[in-house]
């Protein structure tokens, strides 16, 4: 746990660390980067790029840290932020605006959207005075640059057509196959994809071949 402390003093909070026993909470934060990373500030002093990592809400009196299962990089802009497509939660702030027009004025100083809707998901819109968690931009690049490349999962496949009697001769043929391309050094063809992603065929260096095997 951590206390964090908005800059100008007025709000303190105890930030537990992110959970990792949770089947939501299945990735770290990127790039390495912890909690001591991370500062408090309210939501309309977010900044673009900025990490948001957490959300606090008032809760019996106290003010409770939620952690963010995905964090995400900000891209702060006035409500509503779907660009005329109304998402859920836009559509929400209207319907707060209908109880009196005067309330539509009060929207830019109220309310930031800090995540504008994409991909299906809603904008992401909280109050303007709202503690938020964030990781500053230039610290999330200095940690991408020293991370290097970011890491993620491939699939990688080879295939072979093979005429056999039952599956485990057909196993067999396939695997002597690319026993024998091994030891003769031949570059082959693999089909490599990740999670949602295309699928491109990448030829093998020899000495890639040979060193994985």
């Amino acid at each position: 746990m951590r206390l964090m402390t908005l800059a100008d003093g007025t709000v303190s909070l105890h930030v537990d660390d992110r959970p990792t026993d949770d089947d939501e909470f299945d990735s770290p934060l990127p790039y390495g980067l912890t909690l001591d990373d991370a500062v408090a500030v309210r939501a309309r002093e977010v900044e673009v790029g900025d990490l948001v990592i957490a959300f606090t809400d008032e809760q019996f009196g106290a003010r409770r840290v939620d952690h963010c299962p995905q964090p995400f990089p900000a891209a702060p802009t006035s409500p509503p932020g779907c660009s005329g497509r109304a998402c859920e939660e836009c559509a929400k702030l209207e319907a707060w605006t209908l109880a009196d027009h005067a309330r539509v004025a009060d929207l830019a100083w109220r309310y930031v959207c800090l995540s504008p809707a994409e991909a299906g998901e809603p904008c992401v819109i909280e109050r303007a005075t709202l503690p938020v968690i964030v990781v500053r931009a230039e610290r999330v690049e200095r940690a991408k640059a020293a991370s290097g490349p970011v890491r993620r999962p491939f699939s990688v496949t080879w295939s072979a057509n093979v005429e056999a009697a039952d599956p485990e001769e057909a196993a067999q043929l396939a695997y002597e196959q690319v026993r024998a391309q091994v030891e003769a050094a031949t570059v082959m063809r693999w089909e490599v994809s990740e999670p949602e992603g295309e699928a491109c065929t990448v030829t093998a260096p020899v000495a890639a071949t040979e060193a994985g095997a």
